[in-house]
């Protein structure tokens, strides 16, 4: 291993709080119930220090990392955007995953692994650039790097993620773009390609969004093939690129449970408990939303699913690391419940060192034992018992 393995050697490990310790989702919502008193007291008042838990569930990061190959072969590390100490932590996380995966695989005598990561900062259409790092050598890779845009097509910093893909190369892992480009979002969340202020807006019950959504994914994989001298039916584009998403799949990027929607507008007022819709709490089956914020999310969410999908089915020695934001892989909601087949993933978050989080809500639970949830609709569904994360990552902010 060369400069970014022995850099790692000298950071300071994260402090670890395990998550299972933490209250289910479900536990720390709040409802609308008629008759039923709101919480009104604030987060900053009514939350408890995670920093107050590291000393007694502090693991260290070889045991999560541990536990998390036995679970399975997908690791999501939920991020805030750019922050230093969050890199610091995704370096030594990364490196634990290479060094405990091979080790695992020598004792047990199985092929060595191969390693992949999987960034929401570059999107598919990105590939053929991210394929010529992955293969390029020394000389070659210094100059992609310079060349490279200070903003990536996402509008991340490069020079800040340049570091996980050169330790990539170190470790001889794959790098892979894994969201859709924003621009592709936005026509879900505007309900078409709306151009100009005079521009009539799709309905919200319209397939126009979708439709070209479709037409723009099987472009972009024409176009990757082009960049990359390929074939369709070359075996090696099957091993280089991401297909398009299935007609199956886009019919599906509109189904969003309640407890993911509880938790997505939740995101818009973080001083308040999450609260369950009134049509949750009356059993209602879930809405199919075509346009707007709520599917523009579930469309990122099912590419970046899909990804990762796709690289673990082609090779039962593949392992993926899942770098992306919060609202994304937390509560497992978002990618890690659209992967497919049997998937468990382990779920790694950070949390700056003055976070606080939800306790349970005693307002609505005191009439129910310690194994239910606040509503006979949350009983229904697993997406209610779901814990936070797996492991959460205390660092210190930098503004």
């Amino acid at each position: 291993m060369a400069r970014i393995a022995s850099m790692i050697a000298r950071l300071t490990p994260p402090v670890i709080v395990q998550g299972d310790i933490l209250p289910s989702f479900g536990r720390i919502c709040r409802t609308n119930h008629e008759g039923k008193a709101e919480e009104t007291i604030p987060f900053s008042q009514a939350n408890t220090s995670l920093k107050d838990l590291a000393p007694i569930h502090n693991p260290t990061l070889e045991k999560i990392v541990n536990s998390a190959l036995k679970q399975d072969r997908v690791i999501f590390f939920g991020e805030q955007h750019h922050q230093p100490k969050v890199l610091s932590s995704q370096l030594q996380v990364i490196h634990q995953i290479w060094h405990s995966a091979r080790k695992r695989a020598e004792e047990d005598s199985k092929p060595e692994p191969k390693l992949h990561i999987v960034f929401e900062q570059w999107s598919l259409e990105d590939q053929p650039f991210l394929h010529k790092i992955n293969k390029a050598q020394t000389e070659e890779a210094s100059e992609l790097f310079s060349k490279s845009e200070e903003v990536t097509s996402e509008g991340f910093s490069f020079n800040h993620y340049a570091l996980l893909i050169k330790l990539a190369r170190e470790m001889g892992a794959n790098v892979w773009g894994g969201f859709p480009p924003r621009t592709w979002a936005r026509i879900i969340a505007r309900g078409g390609s709306v151009e100009g202020d005079h521009a009539e807006k799709p309905s919200k019950d319209s397939h126009v969004a979708f439709d070209e959504i479709q037409k723009l994914d099987q472009e972009r994989f024409e176009a990757s093939l082009s960049a990359l001298n390929l074939a369709e039916k070359d075996a090696e584009t099957k091993q280089l690129l991401i297909p398009p998403l299935s007609t199956e799949q886009y019919k599906q990027i509109g189904q969003v449970s309640w407890a993911h929607r509880t938790y997505l507008k939740g995101m818009f007022a973080p001083d308040k408990r999450p609260l369950i819709p009134s049509e949750a709490t009356a059993g209602q089956d879930n809405p199919l939303e075509r346009v707007g914020f709520t599917p523009a999310q579930a469309l990122k969410d099912t590419f970046f699913a899909h990804t990762i999908s796709t690289i673990l089915e082609r090779d039962p020695n593949n392992i993926v690391i899942a770098i992306c934001g919060l609202g994304h892989c937390e509560w497992r909601f978002g990618a890690p419940e659209r992967l497919r087949g049997n998937a468990q993933p382990y779920i790694i978050v950070s949390k700056p060192n003055d976070s606080g989080f939800w306790p349970e809500n005693t307002v609505e639970n005191t009439e129910h034992d310690s194994n239910s949830t606040p509503s006979s609709h949350q009983q229904k569904g697993e997406e209610w018992q779901r814990k936070q994360a797996d492991a959460i990552l205390l660092y210190d902010w930098v503004d």
